[in-house]
């Protein structure tokens, strides 16, 4: 068969014409869908109640049913293992465990590391020193704890700064030393170990700190008097206040009973003060192994806490409501009977409440199951008496004001919104992740708009431009071969033949980029994204069949181009551009349920801009 042939000349010429705006409309069509407002992400938080050792699953099974039913139209829910690494990243974590391997390790490396110092090698000193500081990096917390490790860290370290000062980088070396001091803040350097020349750098570069407005810390707690651990080392107790502090992350942990870890809370220092709140009571009933929930030694600390704890997990990962699932104290008449409530996270607001029964065999039994998601949804009671509905309204979380405390530096420095909740012990823009922090998990971000919005604009400039490259190339085919205008139009059309393909690709590409960020989360792949990607292997298709007949043209014009107008202007592959957008869609469904859990970040900071992507494919 004989591929299409388009003409410009005589009464076809308005059909290309046509073709631009229903291109544009399309590529509207695709950006209306991609960077449109969503509906609200909720997350759905289970309460669990230690009974005999044992852990009631009964709360988490229950939270599993909610998170895969509950979505509909506008309404997306955070899965669990993203609102994990979610809160990992902005909240605190579970304390990493060093091994007696890690401690050998340690000690090996500084060994190696002195070696080569004195015998000349620095490329072979520093790579024992970063092997060293990249092991202790991901254990440091409970590396330091042994003042021997701690001992070892320091010296490898240093032993770089002497590397440095005998190559004569003195301003490296400087800066070296105050990384030694911030990874172990509280143990001076061996005279015996090292030369006086490093004793002196180190000093050196402190007193230059204090110059230039160091970092300040004040670690709070409740309750107060508490021990306080930064990078694993035991500095006081709290309230703590911790002065000329070099830039850098720090991991706070604060601990009310000895030989009970607290959660790690990363701390990102710069000039000025930071005030780090931790509520050590919270820490101790988070739960992050499995998912975030919360864990209670009984159900009266499950009523008293778990609304406050919630809400405060929901601020941390950035929902707009919580929806949390704990079980009822069982009894004579019930067992097994879930309260599942709904939480406005703004201001801790009690929402809606439902009851929800599990029959013998520990599934979710939903009697009324359409009804009570649709209570969840629309803001009712149900199943509960008035006076249980009060009773748990009077519990709503207060939201108090959390103001920072800056330098006079600081405190003038334009404030700068954060669009997703600050966990509840952050309260400085300096903090990590702060006022600084954009990062989201397959969400929607101020990022992922201006990205998608600047590519479907530059799609619809490439688009006009072809449709002007068209009009020339219509003045070209009406001009008579040979006079002034036909050679004008052919070196119009000549200087113009790629201009609307590279803005197009721009464009298209650019909007690709941002639909990680803009797309909505959502329960494996729903259908409209299928719908979208057949669209895009239509329309690939025939952009790729429009470039076999432009590959395959036989009939030329005296200036050797082919009379196929799709052919000369590459209409073929303004068509194959366009569909990449719309075969991103499904892919990034497809990529995010994968692994389960994948994550596209972005993070402006002081120093810079990065883009990170976690996830297993």
């Amino acid at each position: 068969m004989e591929p299409p042939r388009l003409n410009l000349t005589g009464p076809s010429r308005p059909t290309f014409h046509f073709v631009t705006p229903a291109v544009a409309a399309l590529l509207c069509t695709v950006a209306s869908l991609a960077v449109a407002q969503p509906g609200s992400q909720w997350l759905v938080v289970p309460a669990l109640v230690a009974d005999g050792g044992d852990v009631s699953p009964l709360s988490r099974r229950t939270a599993e049913v909610l998170e895969a039913r509950l979505p509909s139209g506008q309404l997306t829910i955070i899965p669990a293992r993203q609102a994990r690494a979610r809160f990992e990243q902005r909240g605190s974590s579970a304390p990493m465990l060093a091994t007696h391997s890690d401690l050998d390790a340690l000690a090996r490396d500084a060994q190696q590391a002195l070696y080569h110092v004195a015998s000349g090698l620095p490329t072979r000193a520093r790579q024992d020193v970063e092997r060293a500081l990249a092991r202790a990096g991901n254990v440091i917390e409970s590396l330091n704890r042994e003042t021997r490790a701690a001992q070892h860290l320091l010296d490898a370290c240093l032993y770089l700064v002497r590397a440095q000062l005998e190559g004569g980088q003195r301003e490296e070396a400087r800066e070296q030393a105050l990384q030694c001091r911030r990874l172990v803040p509280d143990i001076e350097p061996d005279g015996t170990m090292h030369p006086p020349d490093v004793i002196g750098v180190l000093a050196e570069a402190e007193a230059h700190l204090r110059q230039r407005e160091p970092g300040s810390l004040r670690v709070e707690s409740t309750p107060a008097g508490c021990a306080v651990f930064v990078n694993g080392r035991m500095l006081g107790t709290s309230p703590l206040e911790l002065p000329d502090l070099s830039p850098g992350e720090y991991r706070v942990q604060v601990e009310c009973r000895e030989g009970q870890p607290g959660r790690v809370h990363r701390t990102v220092m710069a000039a000025g003060r930071v005030v780090k709140r931790i509520d050590t009571g919270f820490d101790a009933m988070l739960q992050t192994a499995i998912d975030v929930s919360l864990q209670y030694s009984g159900y009266p600390e499950q009523d008293r806490f778990a609304t406050d704890h919630a809400t405060e997990i929901g601020r941390v990962v950035g929902a707009s409501d919580v929806v949390l699932v704990s079980q009822q104290a069982p009894s004579v008449e019930a067992s097994g009977v879930m309260l599942v409530r709904r939480i406005q996270v703004a201001d801790g607001k009690l929402i809606a409440a439902v009851k929800i029964a599990m029959n013998d065999a520990g599934e979710v039994g939903f009697g009324r199951q359409a009804q009570a998601l649709s209570d969840l949804q629309e803001g009712r009671f149900s199943d509960l008496s008035q006076d249980a509905i009060t009773e748990l309204a009077v519990a709503d979380y207060e939201v108090e004001p959390r103001s920072a405390e800056l330098s006079p530096r600081a405190a003038e420095a334009p404030v700068t919104a954060e669009p997703l909740a600050v966990s509840v012990e952050m309260d400085a823009e300096a903090d990590h992740g702060a006022a600084s922090n954009a990062a989201l998990s397959g969400g929607t971000s101020v990022f992922g708009w201006v990205l998608g919005a600047a590519g479907a604009t530059t799609a619809v400039v490439g688009w006009s431009l072809y449709g002007y490259q068209l009009t020339l190339e219509t003045d070209y085919r009406e001009a008579a071969v040979g006079t002034t205008e036909y050679f004008s139009a052919l070196n119009d059309l000549d200087s113009f033949q790629f201009t609307p393909l590279v803005t197009t690709f721009a464009g298209m590409a650019l909007l690709s980029a941002s639909l990680p960020w803009i797309l909505p989360d959502d329960h494996g792949v729903p259908g409209w994204s299928l719908a979208t990607g057949a669209a895009g292997v239509i329309l690939a298709g025939v952009g790729g069949y429009f470039l076999y007949a432009g590959a395959t043209c036989d009939e030329f014009d005296r200036a050797s181009r082919c009379t196929d107008a799709s052919s000369t202007t590459y209409l073929g592959g303004m068509f194959l551009l366009t569909a990449a957008p719309l075969l991103t869609i499904p892919i990034v469904y497809l990529t995010r349920g994968a692994g389960g859990s994948s994550q596209v970040s972005v993070q402006a900071t002081a120093s810079g801009i990065g883009v990170e992507w976690d996830g297993v494919l």
